[in-house]
């Protein structure tokens, strides 16, 4: 086929793009897709080379001048140029690509159209439509199109390196300083370059820059749940210029230069506040003095891999001191709390976070903590974290377990070297539906911050029974959140991709209208994503660890508390734009409905992506919104 016939088909498949779609004097494609040698993670293929004019090697997605005098319209360009630049292709080969890749991606763009910044289009396009598309060999076994097409790239005058960049990295370089920890680097010409942290092209950069532009669209993909297609092994060991970095060298290296250390604050003025992403004011932010964590007695950060065994020995004591605790006192004390479940996932930090609150928290009595996917490492984190404040009598349950024992699960995160492992010991590590099933019945609140595989295996088994469900996940949009209400990255939005629900929605339908489960509550994307932990979080947190180190300084509350703010002030030094809590909003409904607005609705999942219509009487309440200081006040009592 022509490319003049493949020009007129991707000219039918453009129904409703905006008008400079198809008139901007340049273009470009953002490659984006999910990197199966680094976990899964949601990730974008840049190119980097150096700009005489700025004198600054830089990195960007791969664009261009648009050739309007040859008839070239904006979607042709971008493509050329990317072919071009990524692929290595001359003029007359790169046009050809170009014309196969604008009909194949043209109606699978990701964000259904392309966008417009300033003079510049943008083509989000899938590594997978890319592959397919130019028909690129089989990769090797464990890398998918995303690690495909990065290990592809050839040198040219455009192109002298490529950076795997995870999108959580990007948007928050892109909304700061423009600085980003790759998660893989490839120097094409041979040269020593660092690694370590890469610049972004300032015209990607702040609230001005094309990054923002596609931000929210960017976010919904890496919130979309895919399987990933893999190809043979790959060889592990580096290759030449190739350098592979792990999440904690990534951390590592933005810790040790990426970012100057923070200003010094002159005597008696206060410090600035730090602004969310993208220099925006976080919801209810007032000026406040930031709160040093006081002297609480705090974990050893220790190795990804095994505690040490001077930490074994004092976590297995101080198991042993929690199994020997007076049971007559400990019944009592039972009696007077409301029993938990907490079912969750370790690929957000606000997991721990939940964990620690709940398992510290005067008015709950925790039964159990189910985990998916549930490896060895998982397992190991969530034990020491257990031991550490003395809940070593706590059942521990992991998905299928132990058939997901070896799976590839990244831990090795800045936030994640704060905690330790403890690969043996107590609480020992059973099948989740069973521990469900054993542990739930009518006066017991589980509450769900990951794709709810475990409780669609629990539902499964006879007899299980539960007397409340709060879920993070699902979404309330237009006809159920009046508009005052809406985010406005969510303004007239019916229905979005949301990761606990989508990563099983045959489980989310079976829970939602199961009869085993009585009260069912929904704490959804719509407004989790305005609860945001910012420095006037931090320095809550850091007057409740203040109190509780004078009152109780070894006690479990202490104990959590302070480790989690150690945590975060780790986390928001080197991440200032700050960290959404789902799953601590979740917890926090649970204990205290009034925390959100509730209205009752029908869920429904409509080509991948949940939304909500009301439905008096269907007993199914979801979130339109929340009150800050109500939610503060219930995880900080």
């Amino acid at each position: 086929m022509r490319a003049r016939e493949l020009w007129s088909m991707a000219a039918d498949s453009q129904p409703k793009w905006p008008r400079e779609a198809r008139t901007a004097g340049n273009a470009g494609v953002m490659l984006v897709g999910r990197s199966a040698q680094h976990g899964g993670a949601p990730a974008a293929v840049l190119g980097g080379r150096f700009y005489t004019g700025k004198r600054v090697y830089a990195y960007t997605d791969f664009g261009g001048g648009v050739e309007h005098s040859r008839g070239e319209t904006p979607q042709q360009g971008a493509f050329r140029e990317f072919a071009e630049e990524l692929l290595g292709q001359d003029e007359a080969r790169a046009k050809a690509t170009a014309a196969h890749l604008c009909v194949a991606t043209s109606g699978a763009l990701v964000g259904g159209r392309p966008f417009v910044h300033k003079n510049y289009v943008m083509f989000i396009v899938s590594a997978e439509a890319i592959v397919e598309a130019v028909q690129l060999p089989p990769g090797t076994e464990g890398s998918s199109a995303i690690d495909q097409l990065f290990a592809q790239a050839v040198q040219n005058s455009e192109l002298t390196s490529v950076a795997l960049v995870s999108i959580e990295e990007l948007l928050l370089g892109a909304s700061s300083d423009g600085m980003v920890c790759p998660l893989s680097v490839r120097q094409l010409d041979g040269k020593e370059r660092s690694s370590d942290a890469i610049q972004l092209r300032a015209l990607m950069v702040g609230q001005h820059g094309s990054i923002f532009t596609i931000s929210h669209t960017l976010e919904c993909f890496a919130d979309q749940p895919v399987a990933l297609k893999t190809g043979k092994k790959a060889n592990c060991s580096e290759n030449g210029r190739t350098v592979k970095k792990t999440a904690a060298e990534r951390e590592e290296s933005r810790n040790e230069g990426a970012e100057l250390p923070p200003p010094e604050v002159p005597a008696g003025q206060k410090p600035r506040r730090r602004k969310g992403r993208w220099n925006r004011e976080n919801q209810e932010e007032e000026e406040c003095a930031m709160v040093p964590p006081p002297e609480v007695p705090l974990p050893e950060p220790q190795s990804t891999q095994d505690a040490s065994a001077d930490d074994a020995l004092q976590s297995a004591a101080a198991a042993a001191r929690a199994q020997t605790a007076a049971p007559a006192a400990l019944e009592t004390e039972r009696q007077e709390r409301t029993s938990y479940v907490f079912d969750m996932e370790t690929g957000d930090p606000d997991d721990v976070l939940t964990l620690l609150f709940l398992g510290s928290h005067p008015a709950v009595e925790l039964r159990a903590v189910t985990i998916t996917p549930g490896s060895e490492e998982q397992v190991a984190l969530v034990r020491w974290l257990l031991q550490r404040i003395g809940q070593a009598h706590v059942r521990l349950g992991a998905q299928a377990w132990p058939a997901n024992a070896k799976k590839p699960v990244s831990l090795t995160s800045g936030f994640y070297r704060s905690f330790g492992r403890l690969p043996h010991g107590e609480p020992r590590c059973e099948r989740a539906d069973q521990v469900l099933l054993e542990c739930c019945d009518e006066s017991v609140t589980l509450v769900t911050g990951a794709p709810l595989h475990n409780l669609a295996d629990a539902l499964q088994l006879n007899g299980f029974r539960l007397g409340r469900w709060v879920a993070q996940g699902g979404f309330a949009g237009e006809g159920v959140v009046p508009p005052d209400k809406q985010m406005d990255k969510f303004k007239g939005m019916e229905t979005c991709s949301t990761w606990n629900f989508g990563g099983n929605i045959p489980a989310a339908h079976a829970a939602l209208t199961s009869g085993a489960i009585g009260r069912k509550t929904c704490v959804s994307k719509n407004v989790c994503h305005s609860a945001c932990y910012d420095d006037e979080w931090h320095a809550a947190l850091g007057a409740a660890v203040e109190a509780e180190a004078c009152s109780a300084p070894q006690s479990r509350r202490a104990v959590a508390l302070g480790m989690m703010h150690s945590a975060m002030d780790e986390y928001l030094r080197r991440r200032p734009g700050g960290k959404k809590l789902h799953d601590p909003l979740a917890l926090a409904v649970a204990l205290d409905e009034s925390v959100c607005e509730l209205v009752e609705v029908e869920l429904f999942c409509r080509r991948g992506q949940w939304g909500s219509r009301p439905r008096p009487g269907s007993g199914v309440r979801i979130s339109v919104a929340y009150d800050a200081s109500k939610f503060r006040a219930a995880l900080l009592c």
